[in-house]
């Protein structure tokens, strides 16, 4: 992450980040700036959800600024434009979202993405629908629509893990 600290300012935190950029957004956003409402916090993703700006690099595509807490599968498809397979629509009952970490793999994993990586016998790779974007990560697309033979990616995810999410340390 960029932040460098955390501070309290009005009973909400803020990220005092290195840029000028970074700091007048989080200005908007909590309604520092004159004229534009406070933001409140969303309570079912905490105080930070906005407020900390993780990077997605994907290999060979770019890199992109995602909000903290979405679903890679939909940074992947929405925010880098990436035809990636999704083939249950989110859900962790195929493995066609899978990629390899190039560097940022969270050390956590769902029951359900370690019981239908298990059943298939993958190793090596995550399921983008069973992670989100929390920090910094490089990622490679190993499964894409283009020369998959298919007719479309999948019925788009919800914004939310689905099947909700049991987290435990990745084996």
């Amino acid at each position: 992450m960029r932040s460098a600290t955390v501070l309290r300012v009005s009973g909400f935190l803020a990220s005092t980040y290195v840029s000028v950029h970074h700091t007048l957004v989080i200005a908007f956003q909590l309604g520092f700036a004159p004229g534009i409402p406070k933001k409140e916090p969303d309570t079912n993703v905490g105080y930070l959800r906005g407020l900390t700006v993780p990077k997605l690099i994907v290999e060979g595509v770019g890199e992109f600024d995602v909000d903290a807490g979405k679903r890679l599968i939909l940074a992947l498809t929405d925010d880098a434009k990436v035809d990636q397979l999704h083939a249950c629509g989110g859900n962790a009952r195929c493995t066609t979202c899978r990629v390899e970490f190039v560097s940022g793999e969270p050390s956590q994993m769902t029951d359900a993405e370690k019981s239908v990586l298990a059943a298939k016998g993958v190793t090596g790779v995550r399921l983008s629908c069973q992670l989100n974007c929390d920090s910094d990560m490089t990622v490679r697309i190993i499964s894409r629509l283009a020369g998959s033979g298919r007719a479309d990616a999948g019925k788009r995810p919800t914004d939310a893990i689905a099947p909700p999410a049991v987290w435990g340390v990745k084996a």
